[in-house]
C-alpha cells in the first residue's frame, strides 16, 4: 500500500463517513427525545451565550 486511495476506495470511505455521521445524528436525536427536550434544552438556555 502506498497510502493513496483509488477512486473506488475514496467513494467507499465517503459513504462510510456519511453513514457514521447519520448514525451519530440518529443516536443523538434519539437520546434527546428519550431524555425529553425540556430536560436537555431548559427554558432560556439560549440566553447563556
Amino acid at each position: 500500500m502506498s497510502g493513496m486511495l483509488t477512486p473506488r476506495e475514496g467513494a467507499e470511505r465517503t459513504r462510510q463517513v456519511r453513514g457514521l455521521l447519520l448514525l451519530l445524528v440518529l443516536i443523538l436525536l434519539g437520546t434527546i427525545l428519550h431524555a425529553g427536550v425540556r430536560n436537555v434544552f431548559l427554558p432560556g438556555w439560549w440566553r447563556v451565550w
